[in-house]
C-alpha cells in the first residue's frame, strides 16, 4: 500500500508510535514531525506540497516531515492512523500528528541500523475461515486491526491476540507468525513494517 525510506532513524532507542485522528470536514494540520505512513480509516485526507494527492478510505501513503499539509477534503468527519518510528525520549509527549491521541505504542525496540530503513504498510483481508500464510518477518512487524476480528498466532507476540479494529499487537524480526480469520465474514487487518531497506517484507516460516 505504501513504503518509503526513512534516511536515518532517529538517534538513540526507539519505539513504534501509533496515533488516531478524528478530522472534521475541512480540518488542516501540519505535517507529521516524524516520517510515517497515514492510513485513512473512513473519509478521505489530502496531502499538499510538491506531490499532492488525495486519499480514500483504505489508502495510505508515506509522508516526510515538511512544509506539506494534511486536510479533510470531504463534507464529513475523517479517521485516520498514523504510524512512525519515535525516540524513547518521546514516549511522554504528543502525537506526532498534531490533534493525533496515541493509541499505542510498541517497547523500547533492540539496536536497529540507523541507515537506510524502510517502513511499509501492507493491508490483508481473509475470508471467513481463511488463514495467512505461515512466515516470518524481515524486521519488526506491527499489526493494527481495521474491520472485523483476526487472531494473531506467533512466537513472543506483544499485544492484543485478537485483533478488531483499532487493537493493536507487534512482534520482532524472525518470529514465526500465522493470522487466522474465525468468523464467518471477510475480516482486514494492516502491517507496519520496519526493515531493511530492499529487503522483502516477509520469508517463510521453514527459514
Amino acid at each position: 500500500m505504501a513504503r518509503g525510506v526513512v534516511a536515518a532513524l532517529p538517534a538513540g532507542t526507539v519505539f513504534i508510535s501509533v496515533s488516531d485522528l478524528t478530522a472534521p470536514a475541512g480540518t488542516a494540520v501540519q505535517s507529521p514531525s516524524t516520517a510515517g505512513i497515514l492510513y485513512v480509516v473512513t473519509g478521505a485526507a489530502g496531502i499538499s506540497g510538491a506531490a499532492p494527492k488525495e486519499l480514500k478510505a483504505g489508502e495510505a501513503a508515506f509522508l516526510l516531515p515538511g512544509p506539506a499539509q494534511l486536510a479533510n477534503p470531504g463534507t464529513t468527519g475523517a479517521e485516520w492512523y498514523f504510524i512512525t518510528v519515535q525516540t524513547a525520549a518521546d514516549r511522554g509527549g504528543p502525537a506526532p500528528l498534531a490533534g493525533a491521541t496515541r493509541i499505542f505504542a510498541t517497547d523500547d525496540l533492540p539496536p536497529l541500523p540507523q541507515i537506510n530503513q524502510a517502513e511499509a504498510l501492507q493491508r490483508t483481508a481473509l475470508q471467513g475461515g481463511g488463514r495467512s500464510e505461515a512466515y516470518r518477518p524481515n524486521g519488526v512487524e506491527l499489526f493494527l486491526g481495521v474491520d472485523g476480528t483476526t487472531e494473531v498466532r506467533a512466537d513472543a507476540l506483544k499485544g492484543s491476540q485478537q485483533l478488531s479494529r483499532g487493537k493493536v499487537a507487534y512482534l520482532l524480526e524472525g518470529s514465526a507468525v500465522q493470522v487466522l480469520n474465525s468468523d464467518s465474514g471477510q475480516v482486514a487487518f494492516l502491517s507496519f513494517f520496519l526493515l531493511p531497506d530492499g529487503s522483502p517484507l516477509t520469508r517463510s516460516s521453514a527459514t
